[in-house]
């Protein structure tokens, strides 16, 4: 892209790595809405205090059994 809007639109803002469909880091959300590759969620919260575990940009909490996976076409360029 020109601007670079599109690349930052399709990467994991924890890893800056792209998501993928399937695997480890594959795309998901949280409830706030924020989308990572759920490996770098699932570390996130291993690493975090019980009280600490919220979303790493907007701060809303969540717990591992809140993170969705989705189901996106157009996303597998990396797998």
């Amino acid at each position: 892209g020109r601007g670079g809007d599109d690349e930052a639109a399709s990467t994991c803002s924890i890893c800056m790595e792209p998501w993928i469909r399937n695997g480890e880091h594959r795309i998901c959300c949280i409830p706030c809405g924020h989308v990572y590759g759920r490996s770098c969620l699932e570390k996130w919260l291993n690493h975090s205090i019980v009280l600490l575990q919220q979303c790493p940009q907007c701060g809303e909490r969540f717990e591992r059994d809140h993170i969705i996976n989705l189901y996106a076409p157009g996303i597998n360029i990396w797998d």
